[in-house]
C-alpha cells in the first residue's frame, strides 16, 4: 500500500522523497563507521611505550602499600610509628623507642638514642643524617625538672609564692604572719611544696620554725642562708637583680657553706665581693646535703658542684663500701682535690651507715 500510494505524488515530490531518503542512509552509515575512523588511529611504538609506562605510574600510585625505604627528618622523641614503619625501623626497634620514651623520658641526643634497644651502629649510620631534635622543648622540659627539685629556702621568698602556692587565706596569712617572727631551719624540694596540702605545710613550717634573733645593729653580719632579698639589698653594691641572683644560686646548692661561695655568683666581681664579704656569715646547720646512695643521678646532677661521671664515680664507690670520706689514700678518677673539697661539703656522711643493696 505504502509504495502505491508513493505513486500518487507528483514527479518532484517524489524526487524530494527520494532524495530525502538517500540522505537518511548517508547519515546512518556515517554514524556508524566514524568511530572506528576517529578512536582508532594508528599508534607508533614510542606512543605505546610512553602509555604503557603512564599505566604503571597509575598502578603504583593507586597501591596502598607503604614504602619501608623511606628517609626523611624526624625527631626521636614525636616520631609516630606509622612513620617509624616509613624509615624502615624494625617491629623490634619501634616498640623499644615508643616504650624508652613512656618509661624514661624525653632523648635529647644521639647517644640517648643508642641506650635505646635495638638501636645500633648500623642504625645510627643510616639514620644519622636525619635525626633531629627539638632543643627547644627539651629544654623547656629540663627547665621544668630543674623547677621541681629546686630546694625552697622559705626565709627568702616573697609573699608571692605563698599566693602561688597556698589555697586557703586565712592559712596564707597566718603563714606570712609566721615567717616575719621566726626562720625556717629547713628546706624542702619545690615539688614536695606543690605536694602538701595548706594544713600540711603550715604544720612543717611551724615544727621547723625558730624565733628570729632581735634587729641586729647597722654594723651587724647578715647570715647569708636566711637572708632574704630586703636584707641583701641593703648591702651597698648588691641590688634587685644581684640579689635575685644570690638567693636563686644558694638555692641551687642547697646553701652556702661559706662566704667566699658569692665569688661563684654571676656578676660578684672581685672587686665587689671585697667590699662585700665583711657584710655576711654562714649558718651551716641550714645546708641541705645529699643523700648520695638514696638520689637518682639525674637529681645529684642538677646541683652546681657535680657532674655526672663524678656522681657515678662517687656512688659506685659507696656501693663497693669505699669510705670515701675517710680514705686517705683514696684517688678520684674524675674528681681534682679542690673540687672534692667542695663537693662533700654537700653529701651526708652517714650515708655509709645504709643497707647497700
Amino acid at each position: 500500500m505504502m509504495w502505491k500510494d508513493f505513486f500518487y505524488y507528483s514527479r518532484n515530490e517524489q524526487k524530494g522523497i527520494v532524495v530525502l531518503l538517500i540522505i537518511v542512509a548517508i547519515v546512518i552509515v556515517v554514524r556508524i563507521i566514524l568511530p572506528f575512523l576517529v578512536l582508532n588511529p594508528q599508534i607508533s611504538e614510542d606512543q605505546k611505550q610512553f602509555l604503557s609506562q603512564i599505566d604503571k605510574i597509575n598502578l603504583s600510585l593507586s597501591e596502598k602499600e607503604i614504602r619501608h625505604d623511606s628517609l626523611f627528618f624526624f625527631d626521636p622523641n614525636t616520631v609516630s610509628k606509622l612513620d617509624m614503619k616509613m624509615l624502615g625501623f624494625s617491629s623490634y626497634q619501634i616498640n623499644s623507642l615508643l616504650g624508652y620514651r613512656s618509661k624514661v623520658g624525653q632523648l635529647s641526643s644521639i647517644n640517648d638514642l643508642q641506650k635505646v634497644y635495638g638501636v645500633d651502629s648500623v642504625f645510627i649510620n643510616k639514620y644519622k643524617a636525619f635525626i633531629h631534635f627539638d632543643e627547644v622543648k627539651i629544654r623547656q622540659e629540663q627547665k621544668d625538672i630543674e623547677d621541681d627539685i629546686v630546694w625552697i629556702n622559705f626565709n627568702k621568698v616573697a609573699d608571692d609564692f605563698w599566693y602561688t602556692n597556698v589555697e586557703s587565706n586565712e592559712i596564707r596569712d597566718t603563714i606570712i604572719g609566721l615567717l616575719h617572727l621566726n626562720y625556717i631551719a629547713k628546706s624542702l624540694p619545690n615539688y614536695k611544696v606543690k605536694e602538701f596540702t595548706d594544713e600540711k605545710l603550715l604544720l612543717w613550717l611551724r615544727q621547723h620554725s625558730k624565733v628570729k634573733y632581735q634587729k641586729q645593729n647597722f654594723n651587724s653580719q647578715i647570715e647569708l642562708n636566711s637572708a632574704n632579698a630586703s636584707a641583701l639589698k641593703e648591702v651597698r653594691g648588691i641590688g634587685e637583680v644581684l640579689s635575685k641572683r644570690i638567693l636563686k644560686y644558694g638555692n641551687l646548692l642547697g646553701g652556702y657553706t661559706e662566704v667566699k661561695q658569692l665569688q661563684e655568683v654571676y656578676g660578684v666581681t672581685e672587686e665587689l665581693y671585697n667590699k662585700i664579704c665583711s657584710s655576711f656569715t654562714v649558718d651551716a646547720e641550714q645546708i641541705h646535703k645529699i643523700d648520695l646512695i638514696n638520689t637518682k643521678i639525674s637529681e645529684v646532677c642538677k646541683h652546681p658542684y657535680f657532674n655526672y661521671k663524678q656522681t657515678v664515680e662517687l656512688k659506685n664507690l659507696m656501693r663497693k663500701g669505699v669510705d670515701i670520706f675517710e680514705d686517705q689514700e683514696l684517688v678520684f678518677e674524675n674528681i681534682s682535690d679542690e673540687e672534692w673539697n667542695k663537693m662533700k661539703m654537700y653529701l651526708k656522711s652517714d650515708s655509709l651507715n645504709l643497707n647497700i643493696q
